[in-house]
């Protein structure tokens, strides 16, 4: 038997009644019994878990935390099950640090959300599963419980499993730095034949395994319980990286990338992307780098320099890294034509290095290198926890990926390298680890 820890964040003096102008703990209570028709605070398990039967959730109303989220009124509540299944997530372009085992599913808990949207007064509710990661219990106690929507810790890091109230998972967060980095949507059991047989490269889509614990639990009281899980084995799931709207449903906020893992930064970048605008001219490279290597750290170095800005670098035919661009979020650069050469205006200048099928146009005044990559940062991630490289490109890099499709594009985030083209949104990443060990995933 595993003792969980006690659920101390959603202490309300042990009272019902608070702000009488707000949504309350009484009348989420008086909005439950209606839908389950009894005054018992006692589900039936298909409402919480499609994958257990015969068993029930006991609400814990003693404990509850009351908190505005975006446009609700949410009402956050204990739900104890005596026998669920713990669903521990581990998605490849997460980078988790340790992989999820048993003590995660020690440490897993059920909440329920009753919410009032503020504007037009309708209450829902939905079932969280709370799966912090291994390297958070490590380094608090096993206990997690100090957690919930509306406040958490600034080094949590796990998944968020959002369950309607049937018992279907809905879709599931990724939460690093107490901050969406990421969404997911399960899309249906895969057999391992099926998933041996895939032939396609799979970067929206993937299938993926998911590890199971069978948890059975009886109320320690306090909002606590005390369970014995016992690993069940496992199954593959087909899971969508990236929910291209947020959900609406309360949740922490987003690492600021508009969605979290990715948006405008991949796993925590900017919220609006700089963007080429092609009919202006560029300027003379403000860096030049001998080698893709010196290149990618020197940038990376740049970012560390200037976090509001996205560094834009381009690798030329014989390797080397010009850098064309600091810019702040939402600003635009130029000079690179349609043909793959960057050009800009000999009137500032010539370049310190010398370029493979580099040319010097008098006619028009311009220089012209040959280019074979952009290569771009992402490194608000340095403020947000995130790598920078694990979520959806944003549609300023999508429409550079569409218009040059001949060229390779890089992102550099955080210790973590990735690519992306134009028929993912998905980022494909190449390398994690330190740019300076990482650089030889960027090839020309």
């Amino acid at each position: 038997m595993f003792a969980c820890r006690k659920d101390n964040s959603l202490q309300s003096n042990d009272s019902l009644i608070t702000d009488p102008g707000a949504f309350t703990a009484l009348q989420a209570k008086a909005y439950l019994d209606g839908v389950l028709g009894s005054t018992s605070g006692t589900l039936k398990i298909q409402s919480v878990d499609t994958d257990q039967n015969n068993a029930n959730g006991l609400i814990y109303w003693k404990k509850t935390k009351q908190y505005t989220n975006k446009n609700f009124n949410v009402v956050e509540v204990p739900l104890i099950i005596d026998k669920r299944t713990a669903k521990l997530y581990n998605f490849a372009q997460d980078n988790v640090q340790d992989k999820p085992d048993l003590s995660v599913a020690v440490a897993s808990f059920v909440r329920i959300l009753v919410y009032k949207d503020i504007n037009t007064g309708a209450i829902d509710k939905k079932i969280v599963t709370y799966l912090p990661d291994k390297a958070y219990l490590k380094a608090h106690k096993n206990d997690a419980g100090n957690n919930w929507i509306g406040k958490m810790d600034a080094n949590f890091s796990g998944y968020l499993e959002y369950k309607s109230w049937e018992g279907v998972v809905q879709y599931v967060l990724r939460i690093v730095g107490g901050k969406q980095t990421a969404r997911y949507k399960l899309t249906g059991l895969i057999s391992k034949t099926q998933v041996q047989s895939l032939k396609t490269n799979y970067w929206d889509t993937v299938p993926t395994w998911v590890d199971d614990y069978s948890m059975w639990c009886v109320s320690a009281g306090e909002g606590a319980a005390t369970c014995s899980p016992e690993w069940i084995g496992g199954h593959y799931e087909m899971v969508t990286v990236w929910v291209d709207d947020p959900p609406t449903d309360p949740a922490p906020p987003d690492d600021g990338s508009g969605g979290g893992g990715g948006g405008g930064g991949g796993g925590g970048g900017s919220t609006a992307e700089a963007s080429l605008d092609a009919n202006t001219p560029g300027v003379k490279p403000i860096a030049e780098y001998k080698d893709k290597c010196s290149g990618a750290v020197g940038m990376y170095n740049l970012a560390k320099a200037n976090k509001d800005k996205e560094i834009i670098g381009l690798l030329t035919q014989d390797g080397q890294v010009i850098v064309v661009a600091e810019i702040a979020s939402g600003g635009t650069w130029g000079g690179l034509g349609a043909d793959g050469y960057y050009r800009y205006p000999d009137s500032q200048g010539a370049l310190s290095g010398t370029y493979s099928g580099m040319t010097h146009d008098t006619n028009t005044n311009m220089y012209a290198i040959p280019i074979i990559a952009t290569i771009h940062t992402h490194t608000p991630c340095l403020t947000v926890g995130t790598n920078g490289v694990s979520g959806p490109i944003s549609d300023e890099d999508l429409k550079l990926a569409n218009a040059y499709t001949f060229l390779n594009h890089y992102i550099i985030g955080c210790d973590a390298i990735a690519n992306f083209t134009s028929v993912s949104i998905q980022p494909h990443v190449l390398a994690t680890g330190d740019i300076s060990s990482t650089c030889g995933s960027i090839v020309y």
